[in-house]
């Protein structure tokens, strides 16, 4: 059996579809097509990966800590269960 753990990063600064794009509420947040955002829509895509021999496990989301309760909020809105969130992560070093 093969454990998949998708991950979606939605970060971004809100300033390529200004006015309706902003820094608190950026783009994939916003529901531009149909009821669900951008975001909901990705995740959503999630649901169709399990195969025989593949275990698709909750998806792991990168978000800017400023957006981490609304990513959350519309994954609960969307029914979208979330892993457990580990908060001691930070971005390293740069390697090179």
């Amino acid at each position: 059996m093969i454990q998949v753990t998708p991950v979606i990063l939605c970060g971004g600064s809100g300033t390529r579809l200004w006015p309706l794009s902003r820094t608190g509420f950026p783009k994939q947040f916003m529901c531009l097509t149909g009821n669900e955002s951008l975001f909901q829509q990705a995740a959503q895509r999630l649901a169709g990966l399990g195969q025989d021999g593949i275990q698709v496990s909750a998806p792991f989301i990168v978000s800017g800590e400023e957006h981490r309760f609304l990513a959350a909020e519309q994954l609960r809105e969307a029914g979208i269960q979330l892993g457990a969130a580990r908060q001691d992560h930070r971005p390293g070093p740069p390697h090179g």
